[in-house]
C-alpha cells in the first residue's frame, strides 16, 4: 500500500518467441519503467529481439543486465558466434552488473566497451541473516536439547549418519559444479587410519541441490550409493532447513570448475561455517574480498603452496587446487590440538560477509540513478537487488511491472497465505494474470 514502485519476477520461459512485435507488446503490458535481466543467455529471447532493441535510448525500454557466472565462464566462449551474440546482448543494455571483478575479466575482450559496468556482490537473504545473528548470540559449546533433537531428525531426513562430520555442499547437479571432485579424497580419509582424525567421527560430503542435468545426477547418485556413507545426496531444502544444515556442518565445500559468485558460500560465511573452496577465480575473488572486509586480522594469510600441500590459508577460509591439497588442509584445520585458529577464520569470514552485503543497496541505487528514464527522485524509493525490478526465473530471467499487476499478485499471495486457494490454484491464477498483462499492449505508468 502506498509504494511508488512495484516489482515482480517473471520466468524467462514466459518471454514470447512468436516473432513480430510479440516481445514489445508483452513488455508494454507490464507498464514497465525498466527491465532487469538475470542471465544473458537464458533471457536471449528478450535481448535478441530486433523490435525490442530498436530505436535509440530515448525511445526504447532501458535494460540492466545482471551477469550469470555461466554467461561469462562458459556460454560466451563456446564459439565465435556465441561471443558475438554475447557482445550484442550487452550492447542492448544501458548497464551491466557483475558480482565480482573476476566475472568482468572472464568475459570476451572488449565486451563492455559501450556500456557502464558495476560490481555488486551478492547479498544475504533475510532468513539467513536472522539465523546468522541468532547463532552469534549463542555460545558454540552451549548444549540445547531441543536443537540436538532437531539436528538428529534432520540428519535422519537427509541420510547422514548420527556421528558423521558433515562437509556441506549446496549446488545444482550439473557438470560445471563438479560435486564429485573430492569424493575419492573424503572416501580415502574415511576408510583409512593414516590420518590423525577422530576414528569414530568420520567426514562425509552432503550434497544438497536440484537436478539440473539428469545424466550427471544419475552419476552422482550411483557414486553416493557405493561410497559407504562418504557421499550423501539430498534434494533441495527450504531456507530454514538450509540454515539448520549449515549450523550442523563442520565445513562448507565449493568444488565448482567455474563460478560467478556463490551466494551459498557467502551465506555459509555469515552462518559461521568454515569455508573450504576450490581455487578458481570466482571463489578466490569472493574470499579475498570478504577477508579484506573483516575487522579481525586482515594480514592473516599464509601461503601453504609448498611441500606438496597445494592449498592456501587466508583470513576467510581455505583455497585448494588438488585432491591431496584438500586432504592436507582438512587435517590441518580439524586435527586435534592444531595451532590453526578456526574461530578467527570464521569470525573474519562472518564479519566480511555481513559488510559486503550491506553495500548492495547503495550501489544498486547508483546504478538506477544512471539509467535513462529512471528519475533520481524515483530511484531513491526503489529497493535494492533481491527486491529490485528483476527478470528472473529462479536465476533464469524476468521483468519489472506496474502497480496494477503487482497488486493483483499480492492479493493472490494473500489468498494463498489465508488458505482460500490451493498452491496449484495460486500458480495457475498467477500465470494467467501475468499472461493477461503481457498481452494488453498498453504503456505508461510506473
Amino acid at each position: 500500500e502506498g509504494v511508488e514502485h512495484c516489482v515482480v519476477k517473471v520466468d524467462a520461459t514466459e518471454i514470447p518467441t512468436d516473432g513480430g512485435s510479440a516481445v514489445v507488446e508483452w513488455v508494454r503490458g507490464f507498464e514497465v519503467d525498466m527491465v532487469v535481466v538475470l542471465h544473458a543467455t537464458k533471457c536471449a529471447a528478450l535481448l535478441d529481439d530486433a523490435q525490442f532493441g530498436a530505436g535509440d535510448e530515448s525511445t526504447r525500454t532501458p535494460v540492466v543486465l545482471v551477469l550469470g557466472g555461466t554467461d561469462v565462464n562458459i556460454d560466451a566462449h563456446l564459439s565465435g558466434l556465441a561471443r558475438d551474440e554475447f557482445k550484442s546482448r550487452v550492447d542492448r543494455c544501458q548497464a551491466v552488473v557483475a558480482f565480482s571483478e573476476s566475472m568482468l575479466e572472464a568475459a570476451p575482450a572488449r565486451s563492455f566497451n559501450n556500456v557502464k559496468t558495476f560490481v555488486i556482490p551478492q547479498g544475504i537473504s533475510d532468513v539467513v541473516n536472522m539465523h546468522a545473528i541468532e547463532r552469534m548470540r549463542i555460545r558454540e559449546d552451549a548444549y540445547d536439547p531441543e536443537r540436538a533433537r532437531a539436528d538428529k531428525e534432520l540428519r535422519k531426513k537427509v541420510g547422514v549418519l548420527p556421528k558423521d562430520r558433515v562437509l556441506l555442499m549446496v549446488a545444482g547437479l550439473r557438470p560445471v559444479k563438479d560435486v564429485l571432485w573430492l569424493a575419492d579424497a573424503v572416501q580415502e580419509i574415511r576408510d583409512s587410519n593414516d590420518y590423525p582424525l577422530h576414528p569414530h567421527h568420520k567426514f562425509c560430503i552432503l550434497i544438497v541441490g536440484p537436478v539440473l542435468d539428469e545424466a550427471y545426477a544419475e552419476t552422482v547418485r550411483k557414486r553416493a550409493a557405493n561410497s559407504n556413507g562418504a557421499v550423501v545426496v539430498a534434494p533441495p531444502v527450504g531456507q530454514e532447513e538450509l540454515c539448520a544444515l549449515m549450523r550442523m556442518a563442520e565445513g562448507f565445500l565449493n568444488t565448482s570448475e567455474s563460478e560467478g559468485q556463490s551466494s551459498a558460500m557467502l551465506e555459509a560465511m555469515a552462518m559461521g561455517v568454515p569455508i573450504l573452496a576450490r581455487d578458481i577465480p570466482g571463489n578466490r575473488d569472493l574470499m579475498m574480498t570478504v577477508g579484506k572486509q573483516n575487522t579481525v586480522d586482515t594480514n592473516f594469510e599464509v601461503n601453504m603452496k609448498k611441500d606438496g600441500n597445494d592449498y592456501t590459508l587466508i583470513a576467510s577460509g581455505i583455497l585448494f587446487c588438488s585432491y591431496k591439497g584438500f586432504q592436507k588442509c582438512l587435517v590441518t584445520i580439524y586435527e586435534p590440538g592444531v595451532d590453526i585458529d578456526r574461530k578467527r577464520m570464521v569470525a573474519a569470514a562472518r564479519g566480511g560477509a555481513f559488510r559486503l552485503s550491506k553495500n548492495e543497496k547503495s550501489i544498486w541505487l547508483k546504478v538506477l540513478n544512471q539509467v535513462p528514464k529512471v528519475r533520481p527522485s524515483d530511484a531513491n524509493e526503489l529497493k535494492p537487488a533481491g527486491e529490485a525490478p528483476v527478470a528472473d526465473g529462479g536465476g533464469e530471467g524476468g521483468i519489472t511491472t506496474g502497480k496494477n499487476l503487482a497488486r493483483q499478485l499480492v492479493e493472490l499471495q494473500e489468498c494463498l497465505d489465508e488458505g482460500l486457494i490451493t498452491t496449484e490454484e495460486y500458480q495457475v491464477s498467477r500465470a494467467a494474470v501475468i499472461r493477461r498483462h503481457g498481452s494488453l499492449g498498453s504503456h505508461g505508468g510506473h
